[in-house]
């Protein structure tokens, strides 16, 4: 590297470069400090830079890259033991301009350093005019959404090549597990975490994670993420606060044990799984425990699961199931049980095919549970509805009540809408 970092004291030391020489700030000093911060225990001191990028300053006109020496957390520069005449490009600015930035050689040599960029007024004006446009932006975009809404900071957790030492607010300086990325939160503050995948092929981690802040958002970019842990015997993703969004992941579980994928628990109410997949855990593939309400699953794939596809027990009521596909489950597709389990909706756009027992299961004493008319079921290995429960109600049309559905509670009377008679009509 041509720059040395000394994390004990703080100092980065330039490499010497003769009389008059050039430091390039990003690939000279920047760039160096991102591989040192990887070398050994170096992540545990204080980040030496933040950087922005990209800002518009006027129409049509962007900023270049800004580096942002940390000098308001001690972090200065010092120039090599030489006389010498030092340009410095780049945009090399101090975090807090009321602090230095430089610090004098040890030995008495005369060194020049020109080519300091202090962030003027008008330049913080502008930053802090983009901030709130961002910011509007944002807020503007996630009301387009029907819930969870993200309005709060923005962390990127990249497992390949982030690092803990890092701040987590831009994808240059993305942390590298998700429990410092949560630390990072606000608990109610609607902060999402991006997991980022920027490597050829599939980004896979091995952390289990627990989400204890409410309204706290974890984002995935699709199928190139992938959890898939080691350890057994627990979750690979519990949840654990109010208002919760999982979404765009691969969550897989260890390949023995007796955990499931994803484990909503009690308290979780108004929780969120979107869009995610997972294949053979070793449980289901979401369980839902304990008192919850208000939950949703949504446009789902969950296939070969050793136990059931998705799980409600508990005192869960008011969860809603939809566009969610459910591959050859070990037992049933979907089972629904508890004292109090009651108001959940198995509905639009589900398809449940190939379990190893029934389609869905309801067991007693669950109470007015709802199936909806386009909740596709074949090829279950028992029949397609184990009914239990007490007053389900499934929205059905002629001649849908077949052999294969079993009562042994008291299954609620086919529901023949007016709107879907005038349509047989």
């Amino acid at each position: 590297m041509a720059t040395s970092f000394d994390g004990d004291n703080l100092i980065i030391t330039l490499n010497a470069g003769g009389a008059n020489h050039t430091v390039d700030i990003e690939t000279d000093v920047y760039s160096d400090w991102k591989v040192w911060v990887k070398i050994g225990t170096n992540s545990k001191y204080p980040p030496a830079f933040r950087t922005a990028a990209g800002d518009p300053l006027t129409p049509g006109i962007d900023s270049g890259g800004y580096f942002f020496i940390r000098n308001d957390l001690g972090w200065r520069i010092k120039p090599a033991e030489e006389d010498s005449t030092i340009t410095v490009t780049g945009n090399l600015v101090p975090n807090d301009s009321s602090l230095p930035i430089l610090i004098q050689t040890t030995g008495a040599f005369t060194v020049g350093v020109f080519g300091l960029q202090p962030i003027t007024q008008a330049v913080d004006q502008v930053l802090a005019t983009f901030d709130k446009q961002i910011t509007d932006v944002q807020f503007l975009i996630e009301t387009l959404r029907p819930h969870h809404t993200a309005q709060g900071s923005v962390y990127y957790w990249n497992p390949d090549t982030g690092s803990d030492s890092l701040d987590g607010t831009t994808r240059a300086n993305a942390v590298a597990t998700f429990a410092q990325a949560h630390s990072l939160a606000t608990d109610g503050a609607h902060d999402v975490i991006l997991a980022l995948s920027e490597v050829s092929g599939q980004t896979v981690t091995t952390e289990t994670i627990e989400i204890t802040k409410n309204y706290l958002f974890l984002r995935g970019p699709g199928r190139d993420f992938r959890f898939k842990p080691t350890v057994t015997g627990v979750p690979t993703i519990s949840i654990n606060a109010v208002g919760v969004e999982v979404s765009g992941l691969v969550v897989d579980t260890a390949a023995t044990g007796g955990q499931s994928a994803i484990e909503v628990q009690t308290g979780a109410d108004f929780f969120f799984v979107d869009h995610c997949w997972s294949r053979d855990a070793q449980h289901a593939a979401v369980k839902v425990v304990g008192s919850v309400v208000y939950g949703r699953i949504d446009g789902c794939f969950f296939s070969h699961t050793v136990s059931e596809g998705i799980h409600i027990n508990g005192d869960v009521r008011h969860t809603k199931i939809t566009n969610t596909e459910l591959d050859a489950s070990g037992t049933s597709g979907i089972k629904i049980e508890g004292t109090t389990a009651r108001n959940n909706i198995i509905g639009t756009g589900t398809k449940i095919y190939d379990s190893g027992t029934y389609g869905i299961e309801i067991v007693s004493p669950a109470n007015r549970n709802f199936i909806d008319s386009d909740v596709s079921m074949y090829d279950n290995a028992s029949g397609n509805v184990l009914d239990g429960g007490t007053n389900t109600v499934r929205e059905s049309v002629w001649g849908e009540l077949t052999a294969d559905q079993s009562t042994t509670g008291t299954f609620g009377a086919k529901v023949l809408t007016v709107t879907k008679w005038l349509g047989l009509r």
